[in-house]
């Protein structure tokens, strides 16, 4: 019965992590690109000022870095605190103690995710300053 519990709570997150992470990398993808194309101008000033695209592009993109840290500063605590508070309620509704452990590589693999995310990112970032006439930007 244990076995067969602990499954479907596996189960069930792999389900929910599947339709998240999808959704989560389309969002990142699309509020940089916006952030890229309303940020055109400053890029085009900045490159008559001598800039290259990369120093454009970071100053651009470092927006994300800041937002990244603070968000894996609130998620991995509060993701300890609802797993503690979930096995609470199931064993005080259930009587049933569900083990459920929080492996160290869970959080690698997700600090890593993000950081391919964020290289993605800047990466499509970079193709577009290139492809754009900052020129025109300007004008």
């Amino acid at each position: 019965v244990y076995a067969n519990l602990i499954s479907t709570f596996d189960l069930a997150e792999a389900t929910i992590m599947s339709i998240i992470i999808p959704i989560t990398i389309i969002i990142v993808a699309i509020i940089s690109n916006l952030i890229i194309n309303d940020s055109k101008k400053m890029a085009a000033m900045l490159k008559a000022l001598g800039y290259s695209d990369i120093k454009n592009l970071m100053s651009i993109l470092a927006l994300f870095i800041p937002t990244i840290v603070l968000g894996l500063a609130l998620a991995i605590p509060l993701s300890f605190g609802l797993t503690l508070g979930y096995q609470s309620i199931i064993f005080n509704t259930a009587n049933i103690l569900v083990d459920v452990t929080q492996k160290w590589w869970y959080y690698v693999a997700a600090i890593g995710g993000i950081g391919v995310i964020l290289i993605g990112t800047y990466a499509i970032g970079y193709v577009s300053l290139k492809r754009s006439r900052l020129v025109d930007e300007i004008k």
